[in-house]
């Protein structure tokens, strides 16, 4: 059951970083300058052992008066993800919703005012199921769902329309692949979930599929133990930078039948509750249409003042 909720929430924002000090900056000030009816704190977790990084972290953002918090990394993501979660269970303050975002990441202009339609039926879990991707590129580009803005860089963006027409929602984790694309992103999370769901974490232990995985634990929560769970089609909210040389998403895969059995093994205890099968058709697809005032070209414009 969803509950229409008419007040206004409190958002905490977790910025996770480990590597590049611009790209935090960056979505930080997309966080910061998104117009939203939303309240919104804005912590910065630094997964590395690194510590020149962070105190190059710490002297970035001094004058902004952020809580940052260090945590140690494995190499892998899972761990840093958790760290998140954990830093909003023991939050000293209160707040209805937990937004993780990675550091490489950022957010447009947009954004919340398409979060605010979604979080109007009042979910435990939203998932962003496509989101608008930076990546390089060659020369020559005949997708037209890709567009140049600079030389070597383009923008992947969906047709939300299209999309919803398509009804291209994934039904069940029983035969995945590498090219598998996780059912969705994680955006929002509620405290009554995380606070009541104490277990609930990433595998630390995978180089691929922790996302996936994930979303197998929140959808195992959701049927079992009665939370919603909600995912909306918008690519009008969020960038994946998929430039970034340096992710752990793009090692070589050495051992592909490893890779899978990890994976499986990291779900196969919320399969078994489940009768063996996710069924992501259950969750409740919100279609909320595009932005009133940001369109494809301003689109560009903005992705064009943001590469890095």
């Amino acid at each position: 059951m969803f509950t229409i909720f008419k007040k206004r929430k409190n958002i905490l924002a977790v910025i996770l970083t480990s590597s590049d000090v611009k790209k935090a900056r960056r979505v930080y000030e997309s966080l910061k300058n998104s117009s939203k009816s939303v309240t919104m704190d804005i912590d910065i977790i630094v997964n590395t052992l690194n510590k020149k990084y962070i105190n190059e972290v710490r002297r970035e953002f001094k004058k902004d008066k952020l809580l940052i918090v260090e945590t140690e990394s494995n190499g892998l993501c899972g761990k840093g993800k958790n760290s998140v979660l954990d830093h909003f269970r023991n939050h000293k303050n209160n707040y209805d919703y937990l937004l993780p975002i990675d550091g490489d990441d950022f957010f447009y202009p947009s954004a919340f005012e398409q979060f605010e339609k979604a979080l109007s039926v009042g979910p435990d879990i939203l998932g962003l199921q496509i989101s608008d991707e930076l990546i390089s590129v060659s020369p020559v580009i005949e997708n037209p769902y890709v567009h140049k803005v600079i030389d070597n860089v383009a923008l992947h963006s969906w047709n939300d329309e299209e999309w919803n027409l398509s009804k291209k929602f994934p039904k069940d984790v029983s035969k995945p692949v590498l090219n598998q694309t996780t059912p969705d992103r994680t955006m929002l999370l509620s405290e009554k979930l995380l606070k009541e769901e104490k277990k609930l974490c990433f595998p630390e232990n995978l180089v691929f599929y922790d996302d996936y995985s994930f979303n197998v634990r929140l959808f195992e929560a959701a049927l079992n133990r009665n939370y919603s769970y909600a995912q909306f089609t918008s690519s009008y909210c969020y960038i994946y930078d998929k430039t970034n040389e340096a992710s752990v998403s793009k090692e070589k895969i050495k051992d592909p039948e490893k890779v899978n059995m990890d994976f499986y093994n990291s779900i196969k205890d919320y399969l078994e509750k489940c009768d063996g099968k996710i069924d992501f058709g259950l969750i409740h697809h919100l279609k909320i249409g595009v932005p009133k005032k940001f369109d494809h070209e301003e689109k560009l414009d903005f992705i064009k003042k943001n590469i890095m």
